[in-house]
């Protein structure tokens, strides 16, 4: 069974930024800087996922190995709502203080307001992220990595799309290179949902 671990997460996640980093070339060098500033908090939220995720599988795939459903779906649920505990808890603190964070690390002025207007948007969706994380580790200690796998492919090629439309077709800016990374969890989100209600724990 190929489990998708943090590593392949990490992976499009990178691609993600990589194609945010090139779109955001043309509204700027200081819109790359401003991104290139953003991506360590960007990543941190990742690895809250990431880690919740792991964990996650462990716990429910072992109890799926002794036959105990109902505590295996105790733990889905709780899963689920840690994640959005913790996604509320993400975004209070960055909304507050990514800016002190950012003039901490001496950042000029233009390079900040650049990376406050892209990460703050990325952490206002920080409860799809880390959902989409849980969804997967319930799917996964199933068996079931597809779903997730499907939804990598697509939300990289999405973001492919997505920017150059808002960049170069509507002119929207910065912000908007978030809005599609967050649109695309968003789509996520309501897929794996749809999966793990449909996954034989739940059914």
């Amino acid at each position: 069974m190929k489990v998708y671990t943090k590593y392949e997460t990490n992976l499009f996640n990178t691609l993600f930024n990589i194609v945010d980093t090139l779109y955001a070339s043309y509204i700027g060098s200081n819109a790359v800087s401003g991104l290139t500033l953003s991506f360590p908090i960007f990543f941190i939220l990742v690895s809250i996922g990431s880690g919740m995720g792991t964990d996650t599988t462990a716990l429910i795939s072992n109890l799926l190995g002794e036959k105990n459903i109902g505590n295996a779906r105790d733990i889905s649920e709780d899963s689920i709502s840690l994640g959005i505990t913790l996604s509320f808890f993400f975004t209070f603190l960055g909304i507050f203080l990514t800016g002190t964070i950012f003039r901490f690390l001496n950042a000029p002025t233009e390079t900040t307001v650049y990376g406050v207007q892209y990460i703050h948007i990325i952490i206002g969706g920080s409860l799809f992220f880390i959902l989409n994380s849980s969804f997967n580790a319930i799917l996964s200690a199933q068996g079931d990595t597809k779903p997730y796998r499907n939804f990598l492919i697509l939300g990289f090629f999405l973001n492919l799309i997505l920017n150059p439309l808002f960049i170069l077709v509507f002119n929207m800016g910065i912000a908007d290179l978030a809005l599609s990374t967050v649109f695309i969890q968003i789509i996520g989100s309501f897929y794996l949902l749809k999966k793990v209600i449909r996954s034989p724990l739940f059914s």
